[in-house]
């Protein structure tokens, strides 16, 4: 909840921007995450996809 509190102060109105955001957000926790289990990694994944 604080997290989409976060987004939706930020992206006020931006829906476009937030969503363009969120596919970067998606990118880097698909590529780059080394320290996330795989669980932990898919259930980061599956929150921005909700979120987006």
């Amino acid at each position: 909840i604080k997290l989409e509190n976060y987004l939706a102060n930020l992206f006020m109105g931006e829906e476009q921007i937030k969503y363009e955001y969120l596919l970067g957000l998606h990118r880097v926790v698909d590529d780059c995450t080394v320290c996330l289990m795989g669980h932990e990694r898919r259930q980061s994944l599956a929150l921005i996809e909700d979120m987006a």
